[in-house]
């Protein structure tokens, strides 16, 4: 882990939400207004608001941000390829309390003080009320993967509703809670797949299977302290961080402990899921673990210059590549956590992703060269002293010129294709390019050939020409 930049002069409790398919920009509160930057630092889009956030999040396609301001009983909808906002008038008198985006559809669920919900459809714009869910205040709501959607309130209740609001389930829980969530557990005779839902009552958890609620709770050893977080990890196990410094893994099947492990000596403040990973923040660092095993961190990074006391919120992009941590005086840095594998090779030589903007070349003796580029590569290829990267439906072709103090590269081409670039290869004289399309095309020297194969090739290949003027020394 290593950071990457920090954003300065935002609010100690700043929204802040990653577009949640490729993570290329993400959304930030700052004073009166909601700054878009990408996934590298740079401001790229600025959407004014009257008020304070209280709703910051994308929608599933990452076309539009959707925020909703401190008494305003609208949704502002932004769209990223108009740069213009439309407003929406939700017509709910109440004050809203909390919201959740579903993970499947554009749909978006509010619950407000009196206990009534309302979910909206962010495409269409159609609404759904349901007035009188709860009798009592809704304190939160979550969708799950069935995109049904639960609420808890302060009636002691716990209700699952469908898509339109319809009534699912009813669970009396009889204590206040918070942290709802929901896993999916195999049934042990049928294979099926059974929801189960999770929350958290002073120092117990609940898993209940929501068609047969037990309402069974799991009492924690006193010495953990206060419940930070948890999460339900894909082994059907749930991971519980705890103030004092404990990690524990709970099985959902059996509701008993499996591992308990003190890895920090002091305290845990925050825990966030990145993917098959969990990161924890305690003790000035922050550490990385395996949902498999929190036995032991994958890596650590400290953070002396941020302080883990000063930390407001953790907040990890969904490809789980990189992080935000939003700090108590009012700033924000991001941490890449991960890199995916995206390398190239030669004979002679051997290129790979070490940074979101960093490669890293290997020669046949071993030397490594690191070297800044223009593009964050999603595709890479090498060939002697050429190296071809791609990105979305760009390609760079790059001379490599070696000296006594390494190497550097010279942009010596740049292609523009029609459709996303999925691979790509070099050689001296040729580069050809995979795309996302039905037809192959090929482009080399004067000759040039289309082939369409309807249902058996899904992609096709240009094939360019280097420039004359491109010579490498052999």
């Amino acid at each position: 882990m290593k950071k990457l930049f920090s954003i300065g002069k935002l609010l100690d409790d700043s929204h802040l939400s990653w577009q949640k398919s490729k993570s290329l920009f993400f959304a930030v509160e700052k004073q009166n207004k909601i700054i878009i930057y990408n996934r590298h630092g740079s401001q790229t889009h600025t959407i004014d608001i009257t008020t304070k956030l209280i709703y910051l999040e994308w929608d599933n396609n990452d076309q539009k941000l959707i925020f909703m301001c401190h008494k305003e009983a609208k949704l502002g909808l932004w769209s990223i390829k108009h740069n213009n906002v439309k407003n929406f008038d939700l017509e709910f008198p109440e004050t809203i309390t909390c919201f959740n985006y579903s993970l499947k559809k554009s749909k978006l669920a509010l619950g407000d003080v009196k206990g009534n919900i309302l979910i909206v459809d962010t495409t269409t714009l159609k609404k759904w009320p349901i007035i009188g869910k709860h009798t009592k205040k809704i304190t939160e709501i979550k969708w799950n993967v069935l995109n049904t959607v639960g609420c808890i309130s302060d009636d002691k209740k716990l209700s699952i509703s469908n898509e339109i609001g319809e009534n699912v389930a009813t669970i009396n829980i009889g204590k206040i809670v918070k942290f709802v969530k929901f896993g999916c557990i195999k049934s042990e005779s049928s294979q099926e797949i059974c929801l189960y839902v999770s929350c958290i009552a002073d120092q117990s958890l609940l898993i209940d299977k929501v068609e047969e609620p037990k309402n069974e709770y799991i009492k924690f050893d006193d010495a953990y302290g206060d419940i930070i977080s948890y999460e339900w990890c894909e082994n059907e196990n749930i991971v519980v961080a705890f103030k004092n410094g404990y990690i524990v893994t709970v099985s959902a099947k059996t509701r008993m402990e499996m591992t308990t492990y003190k890895e920090f000596s002091y305290e845990i403040y925050e825990m966030a899921p990145s993917q098959d990973h969990l990161i924890i923040a305690g003790d000035n660092k922050i550490n990385l673990y395996s949902i498999f095993d929190t036995k032991y961190a994958l890596e650590s990074y400290m953070l002396d210059e941020i302080g883990s006391t000063n930390i407001s919120k953790l907040n990890v992009s969904l490809d789980g590549q990189l992080m935000s941590i939003l700090t108590k005086k009012a700033s924000m840095f991001i941490i890449l956590v991960k890199l995916p594998i995206i390398k190239g090779l030669s004979n002679d030589s051997f290129v790979f992703l070490s940074s979101i903007r960093e490669i890293t070349i290997v020669d046949e003796n071993f030397h490594e060269c690191k070297i800044e580029v223009e593009l964050e590569p999603s595709c890479i290829s090498i060939f002697k002293k050429k190296l071809a990267l791609c990105n979305d439906k760009t390609l760079h072709v790059y001379n490599i010129h070696t000296t006594e103090s390494g190497d550097s590269i010279e942009l010596s081409d740049r292609k523009i294709c029609n459709y996303e670039i999925v691979d790509v290869r070099i050689n001296l004289l040729n580069c050809a390019v995979l795309c996302a399309d039905k037809t192959i095309s090929l482009i080399k020297a004067s000759k040039y050939l289309i082939m369409t194969i309807n249902q058996v090739v899904f992609h096709y290949v240009w094939i360019y020409k280097l420039k004359p003027s491109l010579q490498i020394d052999q």
